[in-house]
Parts: C-alpha cells; structure tokens; sequence
C-alpha cells in the first residue's frame, strides 16, 4: 500500500519469496524521492538486462557469496576448465618432483665413506704419487707436485663419488681432483702407471687453479670445459656422477660440465684416484654411491660388457641378436649403431659402414656419421671429413654436436706433421665457423693457432687458456710477460724467471731437494753449485757443472740422460749405445752428424736451428755464403725458444756475415738487441752484445746474473772484437783459451757449434807454416 506518498517496505516473507536483485530493482523504480530513482528509463533498462543475465545491478550489491555465484553462472565453464588443466600440470609437476626425490633416492646409501678423520683409511686407499697424511679430521697431501691416491676396490655401476676439497691457507691453488679408470692404476718404478685409452681426469682447479675440465687422459684432450678456478682458503663440495657413457662434474652443486661419450662404451664399473697438485690440498667427507640394481636390465648391456673386456667380436655377435630381435625400434637401432662400433674395433670399417647404412633413426644415423669422421681421418679422407662435419652439425642436436667439436680436437690432436702442414689451417677454418662457442674445443684450438705460429690471434682469442698462452707469449719472445701477466702460475713463472736471468726471483724449493728445477738450475748458474749439493747430494747438473763428471755417471746409473750427458762432456759419445740415446740429438751433435740430426729431428720447434748451425756454419767455411745463409735462416716462430742456439744465432752469424762482406753486420745486430732490451736466453745475448759494442767492460760482463759461463763466453767475445780490430795474435790467444777450457766450463751441453768456429778461426788467423 502506497502511504505518505512511498509504499509500505515488503515484509520479510515477501523478500523471501522474490529474488533480492529484482526487489531492489523493483523498489528503487517505485521510490518517493526522484533522487532514489532512476534516473532514466535507460538505466532502469540496464539493470534488468543486467539480472537477466546474472550480472551485478546497480540497485543491489551483494553479499561476497552471491558475487561469488553470478561470477560462476557466467564463467562455469572457463572457470572448471582452466580449474582442470591446472589441477593436471600441479599433478604432474608433482610427479616430476617425486620422481626427481626417487631419482635421487635411488643412489640410496653411500656403499663407501671415508671421512679421513683417523689411520682407517689406509685399508682401502694405497699412495699411488707424491704423499698423503692424516691431519685435522682430513687428508692432506704433502708432495711438492702431484700426489695421487688410488681407492683399490672396483666400483660397478653407475657412480657418485662427492667429497669436500679445501686448499689450505698458505697452499697454492692447484687441482683437487678425481681420476677415474677402467683399469686400476699400478706404480713401477716409484711413479703411477695407467692406461691413458681407458683413463679420465676430472679436474677441478687445474693448471694452478684456473679452470676445470673432464679430460680424457689419451692425448690430454678435454671432454668438458669450464672456468671455474680455485683459490687458496676456501673449500668446495664435488660430486662427479659416472653414469651410462657420460661424467659429469658438480661444484657447490652448480654443474660445471659434462663430457659427450668418448667411444659409446658405458663407464659401469672401473677405479678412482683422488688427485691433489701441491702440497697443502685437503680432502674430506667422501661418500661413494652407486645407483640400485634396475628392474629391467637393457636388451643391450651384455653387449656392452663385452665392449668393455674389450671383446669386440662377441660383442658384435650381441649387438646383432639384438637388432634382429629388434627390428625398426629404437632399442634395434641402437644395437645396429653399436654393432657398427664393434666392427670398427676389429678394423672392419666397411662393414660397419654397411651397417650404419640401414639406420632410419635420425639421432643413431648421426652418431653414426660422427664415428665416420674416424675412419675417414684414418684413411686420409680429409676433405671428406670437414665436410660431414659441416653437414651433420647443421641438422643434429646439441648432444652430437659436442660429440663433433670432441672429434675435431681428436683428429687434430692425432695429425702428424704433414697432414698439419697440408690441413690444419682447414681444420682450423671449419671450427671457427661451425662450432665457434664448443668450449670442449678450445684448448684444442688454441693450440691449433700455436701449431700454425699465429700467437698474437691465440692471445687476443683464448686468453683464458692459460697454458697454451704462456707458450704463444714465450714464442714471441715476451717471457718477461709470463711473469707480470700470470704469476699464480708457478711453473710457467719458474721458467720464465730462469729464462729471463732471474731465477734469483723463484720461489725456494723444499729444502729437502723436491720443488722447481729451475730454482735449482738457476742456484747452479748464479755460481753456486756447491750449496746445492749440500742441500740435494748427488744432483747431476751440480755434479756437472763443477767437473765431478764420473761421479755423476755413477750416481745417476746406467741409461738415464744425466749419465748420458756427463759422457759427452767427458768427449765419452761414443759409449753410447742406441739403447741410451744413440740417435738424439745430442749424442748426434757431439759426434758432428749434423745432416743425420736434422734428418731425425729437423722438425723439432725446440732443437732444429741447433743441426742447421753447425751445417751452415761448415758451408760458410767452404764458401758457400748462399748455403749458409738458406740453413741460418730461422724457422717461423722458432727465434726465442730453442736450444743451444742464441750464440750461434745473435753473435756467430751476424759475425760471419761481416765477414763475408756485409759491413757492421755485427753492430747493428747488437744495437738491435740493446735497444729491443731483450733478457730471453738468460740474458746473455744482451750482455754479449753491450761487450761487443763497448757499452760495458769485463767486470760488468762476468757480473751478469747466470754467470756459470761468463769467463767461456768472455774470451769467445775477446776473440771476436780483436778479429775485428785487426789483431790476429790477441784474437787466436783469446780463441785458444776458451778452446782449451774443459767442455763443462764452456757450456751446459757439449756444443760441436762454437767448437767448430774457433777451430776454424784459429787456422784462419794462425801463420801457415
């Protein structure tokens, strides 16, 4: 009933009985004051369209259940839809999770702990190299380089092996690393003896700290690379996974690495070693696991185990059975791939190709390809080769990719020197434009780039491979560098420093005789030959170098180079038997067979200008200036780092050419040194030339700091600047002199070079009869 001009409110039965939207339409259509109203027909409209259709109406709210239920009456669907395909990813997404947690369940319980607290691990664990002791709730090792410690039991299976690696405050950074191999390692003679084909180095902190690598032992060639370093003080967590044909390394559970299957054989059983470079590296906490026996074993592992006893025929004969039991499967393809392998293990390369032919499988037909890159390298088929490779690494997935990048840095590895004459420029090519960015690959082409002497682009490219950087700068004559640019690096530092006449700068060895060789060395070329055989009795260069040859023959026993060298310097050589080095080129050199030594090792980067020398030193004294020349001319890239040679190379030839004709030859290759300020070979290029120039007398040239020489190689300059000065007498008594001082105090080596020069410039100068 209307009253006053509004309607009496519905009683509470009446709302009941209509819906709450609709009444409040109802009610604000019907209002007494026109502000409570629609304010048009339009919007009175709008709402009833609006509770038609179950949407919200501006005359009435609503509770949040209510809201609730006119958004489910319009989205149901959608809304139970998406509900669904959520409800299925969080259900598989849990599935996932608890497989991982299964996954990992599965390693179980360490089959093996050793927590080096107490003696208890000697037991299972036998000192292989170097030294190991039990300090600190750990182990430590104590010999000065590596120091290996082989786990004697086999492990079978698939493998974890995780330890805690610490290098010790003070330590030097250095490897704290595993090896691992199918065969237990051996010692013969006091040193560690393993078979590199079935052996694997999983490096962490390598060469001084400065990256980590899964290495195959045979030709050093990196399976997996990664630049993570190591650093005193600090303690890491490894975990290396053996599983199927794969290794993979975890540090501080970030994975570094993981190397592609060298030869598809699975690693299911084989022996560890921790490895530890320098002393001062602390292990810890080891645990090994090994993943439960499967419910199913795969059709094909009988055939891998005879792969892995290396029993290739039969293994074939499996892997047949297989793919005949298999056919157009995946398991049946995968036995063709590996029967093919097995061939290819007993040299039947053709049929492993007839093999391979059939393969539908496009993952196994491209394993497939990449094992033809083998045979084809070992049939020469060079051209063949690169170009597969491009082939298949434009369709394959990422894991034959790095199967391709680890067979590229093989066949380079495997080149001798004329397939790298005619071919590696083109391997080279191929890398840099098909897998750039392989890491694995890397050290591979780095040493690639050192191979075709192309050292500045080896540095600007791979600076991080810092071993293969050390030797691109020595080539260029910059050892100084090595020393500013990596002093972590102890054992480049320690040659470069000796290299460089500083060897005052090397760090002290262990006073006990163990340590760098160029700490040493360089002890015994400052003069002081005596203290180091008080403090490392029987060294054979001390024993040398202060003439007590016999008694270094007789301490350094029968065979060994130390033995051998003292016997040429006695003028012994030809004691020497083919067993002893008979044909090196040292024993070659003493008895004057020049043409034999560059027949056997004129390709040597080290040693080839030492045989040109002497023959071209010999033409000069035939008169053939243009023979000598062709022989003294020098290598590409062989200038700063060979042996017996800066004599020879920065004072003899510039002094013969002065006198075949070539006015100040000598001067200005002197002034070029000077002013280049080179300190390569000991410095004694350096201060023969100031001698030679006048810059400095006597006294400042028997100062220099490798004086051990310096009289030998005073008179030999004495000699040369009084032929100059038109003074026969004075040079052929210099001359004399030095002829007449014993092979030990001319030189380090019995060196027929300067040798055959004095005695020729002595019967040149010298009054005939």
């Amino acid at each position: 009933m209307k009253r006053a001009g509004d309607f009496t409110p519905p009683t509470r039965a009446e709302r009941a009985a209509a819906p709450a939207a609709l009444l409040a339409i109802a009610l604000k259509a019907m209002a007494a004051e026109p502000a409570q109203r629609y304010a048009t027909a339009d919007a009175l409209i709008a709402d009833m369209r609006n509770w038609q259709a179950g949407l919200e109406v501006s005359a009435y709210r609503g509770s949040p259940l209510e809201r609730l239920q006119r958004l489910h009456h319009r989205h149901g669907r959608t809304f139970w839809q998406w509900t669904l395909a959520a409800g299925v990813v969080a259900a598989l997404a849990t599935t996932l999770y608890w497989e991982h947690v299964k996954e990992v369940a599965t390693w179980g319980q360490p089959i093996a702990v050793a927590s080096f607290a107490d003696d208890a691990w000697k037991r299972d664990w036998v000192v292989r190299d170097g030294g190991f002791v039990q300090r600190d709730g750990h182990l430590e090792t104590t010999g000065f380089w590596a120091n290996l410690l082989c786990y004697t039991p086999q492990l079978v299976g698939n493998t974890a092996i995780e330890y805690d690696g610490e290098i010790l405050p003070g330590a030097h950074p250095g490897d704290l690393s595993l090896y691992w191999s199918r065969e237990p390692m051996r010692t013969v003679a006091g040193r560690p003896v393993y078979d590199p084909q079935q052996t694997y180095k999983i490096r962490v902190g390598t060469y001084d700290g400065s990256y980590s690598a899964i290495i195959h032992a045979l030709n050093e060639q990196h399976l997996g690379y990664s630049d993570f370093g190591t650093r005193a003080g600090a303690r890491y967590h490894v975990r290396i996974e053996i599983t199927g044909e794969h290794i993979t390394l975890s540090v501080n559970g970030r994975r570094l690495c993981q190397s592609p299957s060298a030869d598809h054989i699975p690693l299911s059983s084989g022996y560890i070693a921790l490895y530890g470079y320098y002393a001062g590296k602390a292990f810890s906490n080891l645990r090994i696991y090994t993943l439960g026996s499967p419910l199913k074993v795969v059709v094909t592992a009988i055939g891998d185990a005879f792969m892995q006893q290396q029993d290739y025929a039969e293994a074939e004969r499996q892997f047949q059975k297989v793919a005949s039991s298999h056919p157009g499967t995946a398991i049946g393809q995968e036995a063709i791939f590996k029967q093919g392998l097995a061939c290819v293990r007993q040299g039947h390369g053709v049929q492993a190709l007839a093999l391979w032919s059939s393969l539908s499988d496009r993952h196994y037909a491209d394993l497939a390809g990449v094992q033809r890159l083998e045979l084809d390298f070992a049939e020469g088929a060079h051209q063949r080769l690169l170009a597969s490779m491009r082939e298949i690494h434009a369709r394959c997935d990422a894991e034959i990719r790095t199967a391709i990048a680890w067979q590229w840095a093989r066949c380079v590895r495997l080149m001798d020197k004329d397939q790298r004459a005619a071919w590696l420029a083109r391997y080279l090519r191929v890398h840099d434009e098909v897998f750039p960015d392989q890491s694995t690959a890397d050290r591979t082409a780095a040493d690639a780039l050192l191979m075709l002497q192309r050292y500045e682009e080896m540095l600007a490219r791979y600076p991080q491979q810092q071993c293969s950087a050390v030797i691109a700068l020595q080539r260029l004559g910059r050892s100084a560098d090595v020393i500013t640019l990596y002093p972590s690096q102890l054992g480049a530092r320690a040659q470069a420093l000796y290299f460089c006449g500083r060897s005052d700068e090397i760090i002290p060895a262990d006073a006990s005789g163990d340590g760098w060789d160029e700490y040493w060395r360089g002890l015994i070329a400052r003069g002081h030959a005596e203290e180091v055989l008080a403090r490392r009795p029987g060294y054979a260069p001390a024993l040398c170098a202060l003439g007590r040859l016999e008694e270094a023959i007789a301490l350094s026993g029968a065979g060994t180079w130390d033995a051998m060298h003292a016997r040429l310097l006695l003028g012994r050589e030809n004691e020497i038997t083919a067993a002893a080095g008979a044909e090196s080129m040292e024993v070659l050199m003493a008895k004057g067979l020049g043409e034999r030594a560059v027949q056997l090792h004129g390709d040597d980067d080290v040693l080839s200008m030492w045989p040109r020398h002497l023959l071209g030193l010999q033409a000069c004294m035939r008169g053939d200036l243009a023979k000598a020349e062709q022989l003294f001319t020098v290598l590409d890239g062989c200038t700063f780092h060979q042996f017996n040679f800066d004599f020879a190379h920065f004072t003899m030839v510039p002094f013969l050419r002065e006198l075949g004709g070539v006015n100040g030859a000598l001067d200005q290759a002197c002034a070029e040194i000077v002013e280049q300020g080179m300190v390569t070979y000991e410095q004694r290029p350096l201060y023969r030339a100031r001698f030679l120039l006048g810059q400095i007398g006597s006294a400042a040239f028997l100062a220099q700091p490798h004086l051990l020489y310096a009289p030998a190689e005073l008179l030999l300059c004495q000699a040369i600047n009084a032929e100059r000065a038109k003074h026969p007498v004075e040079a052929v008594a210099a001359y004399r002199a030095w002829l007449a001082l014993p092979a030990y105090r001319r030189g380090q080596d019995c060196d027929p070079v300067p040798v055959t020069f004095v005695r020729w410039r002595i019967s040149v100068l010298s009054p005939q009869p």
